[in-house]
């Protein structure tokens, strides 16, 4: 099949075969540009040519007109005026052989990649960098709701206060031994116990019947001394302890006595 370049009108000869019936895209080895090619329209052109070329008269005949045409008659010489002179038309380009055409498929449009995690990720931070007061708000926002859930859940949130921040650690069992060890070393105490209730320390005190009430007293205060050193409290500004003192003779008597946390003993 011979077909026409629709952009430089070279002929080309292209394998029928090749093209499908619904058309095809054909590259010219000429212009290198691709153009539709429909074999319907061209078989079309192809038997409407072939009816023209029907119609015309034998190749003779043509040459027996154009000789008569060219030599008329002396009769027709004498009366007819010569023909003004024309311009001669100008020659028709040269048309090229026609050359083996190509069939090229249309290239699919190019799928665009995906956006990796990594530009979604930057987007994100950019974000949040530009908008500061925005996602501060959304926060407060966000944590007043979760209060108020849990408000209304019946889960109210324990929220330490200073005077629970601030309670008492525990007397050790091995500070208390030792308090006790160094106040009984001494000839006239018995026995000493310790026992702790929150900030409240009870010193017990057993002395000999023999030993006078203010020296008795005075053994207790070293014994609150003593254990004061142990727990670390001798030389804070603000005591966390309170301590009782409680003095006993073996008959009975009872001397008892409060020691503040300025030392003062009061008798009660």
């Amino acid at each position: 099949m011979k077909v026409c370049c629709e952009y430089c009108q070279a002929r080309c000869r292209i394998d029928e075969a090749k093209i499908p019936a619904a058309g095809a895209r054909v590259r010219c080895p000429v212009c290198q540009k691709v153009f539709f090619l429909d074999p319907g329209e061209v078989r079309a052109k192809k038997d409407v040519q072939e009816e023209e070329a029907s119609l015309l008269p034998p190749p003779d005949e043509i040459e027996n007109i154009e000789s008569s045409e060219a030599a008329p008659s002396i009769v027709e010489e004498s009366t007819v005026e010569p023909a003004a002179q024309t311009t001669p038309e100008p020659a028709e380009p040269a048309v090229p052989e026609p050359v083996e055409a190509t069939v090229t498929e249309p290239a699919e449009p190019a799928a665009s990649e995906p956006e990796t995690g990594k530009n979604g990720s930057s987007r994100l931070t950019g974000w949040i960098l530009s908008r500061p007061l925005t996602i501060s708000v959304a926060v407060t926002i966000l944590i007043e709701i979760l209060l108020v859930c849990l408000w209304s859940a019946g889960r109210q949130p324990v929220i330490q206060t200073k005077d629970a921040a601030l309670s008492p650690p525990i007397v050790s069992a091995s500070i208390k031994n030792q308090a006790i060890k160094a106040i009984t070393s001494h000839s006239l105490v018995g026995d000493a116990s310790i026992e702790q209730q929150e900030s409240i320390l009870t010193l017990a005190l057993l002395v000999d019947q023999s030993t006078p009430p203010a020296y008795a007293l005075k053994m207790g205060q070293q014994f609150v001394a003593s254990l004061k050193t142990l727990t670390g409290t001798g030389e804070s500004a603000m005591p966390i302890y309170q301590f009782h003192l409680f003095v006993y003779y073996p008959n009975g008597q009872e001397i008892t006595n409060r020691l503040s946390t300025t030392d003062d003993i009061r008798d009660n």
